[in-house]
């Protein structure tokens, strides 16, 4: 079965802070699990609406400041594994700086490398993924 994701992924695990923009109320923390040039998977441990825009700080690993992005809250399920209670919850990003998305892309590109899995993305996607850095 052919993979219809618009962006490459890769598994990362890091602290995301973020906060609900309309709301400009408490800053919450997440966990990452996987990143694109396009978004997070991130587990939540509240329910928070779709389409809830919110503004994060993505600790990259082995960075010492945050990427700071803006995205939107597309899907949010309940885990049904041993983290059970927590939300798997995906964002993407609507706005984003050129530097952000290119930490971004160069952490996706380095991660391909790590996994070998280059082969296993569509020649678009690999082209989608450079012109985004």
């Amino acid at each position: 079965m052919e993979d219809k994701r618009k962006y490459v992924r890769v598994h990362v695990n890091t602290t995301v802070v973020y906060v609900v923009i309309k709301d400009g109320g408490p800053a919450f923390t997440a966990l990452s699990r996987n990143i694109s040039c396009g978004g997070l998977h991130l587990c939540f441990q509240r329910r928070v609406e779709l389409h809830t825009k919110i503004g994060m700080e993505i600790y990259m690993p082995h960075e010492d400041d945050p990427v700071k992005a803006a995205g939107e809250v597309v899907w949010q399920e309940e885990e049904t594994d041993k983290n059970k209670g927590n939300l798997n919850t995906g964002v993407r990003f609507f706005d984003i700086d050129s530097s952000g998305k290119t930490r971004i892309a160069r952490y996706v590109l380095d991660g391909l490398r790590r996994n070998r899995v280059s082969n296993k993305i569509s020649f678009w996607q690999k082209v989608k993924l450079f012109f985004s850095i």
